[in-house]
């Protein structure tokens, strides 16, 4: 599933410029990338430390469409949980899948798998739990929970920032933020 020049280049660009990253015209990834569109989305989801966090909730924001995952990348992604199932971020593709099949209880429980394997920096299940909960699955107390730790990530400011989503709906600024004021 993943492209490991690709890989190479995205931990190596955390670090100072080792090495020169090459681009092959018609190399596997350039070819999968061509024919799977949600690949480049789904390898920024590795790295939630590394993009803008509008970047990768438009990414969710397309992968959540019906369509957001081809067959081949639904296959790929079964197999990656199998194969690692100490990573988040497959438990994270496959509540997306669940979720853009309606089957929300089913991606609650892979977005809480996900959350358990997550990075400490890592918000993204948090947020698919919180949004699931907000609207989906109407579970107010779980919804809450959920805000508190995207709270504890961000603060106050940064969350009412974020939390209008990628669907336009703004969230009111007072309703994001604690009683005590901006933090």
């Amino acid at each position: 599933m993943v492209d490991h020049d690709c890989l190479l280049w995205q931990l190596t660009s955390r670090a100072p410029p080792l090495t020169q990253y090459r681009f092959k015209k018609n190399s596997k990834m350039r070819n999968r990338e061509l024919n799977n569109p949600e690949v480049p989305r789904l390898l920024r989801t590795l790295f939630a430390d590394l993009y803008p966090v509008r970047k990768l909730l438009l990414d969710h924001h397309e992968l959540l469409k019906p369509n957001g995952f081809s067959e081949s990348v639904r296959m790929d992604v079964s197999v990656s949980q199998h194969l690692y199932p100490q990573r988040s971020a497959p438990h994270l593709w496959r509540g997306m899948i669940l979720q853009a099949k309606k089957d929300h209880a089913a991606a609650a429980r892979a977005y809480n798998d996900s959350k358990a394997r997550a990075a400490p920096y890592d918000w993204q299940p948090a947020f698919r739990l919180w949004r699931l909960y907000s609207w989906q699955l109407a579970d107010p107390a779980a919804a809450e929970r959920e805000r508190q730790h995207l709270l504890q990530l961000w603060g106050a400011a940064q969350f009412a920032w974020y939390s209008t989503d990628v669907w336009g709906e703004v969230l009111d600024f007072e309703s994001a933020v604690p009683e005590g004021g901006a933090g």
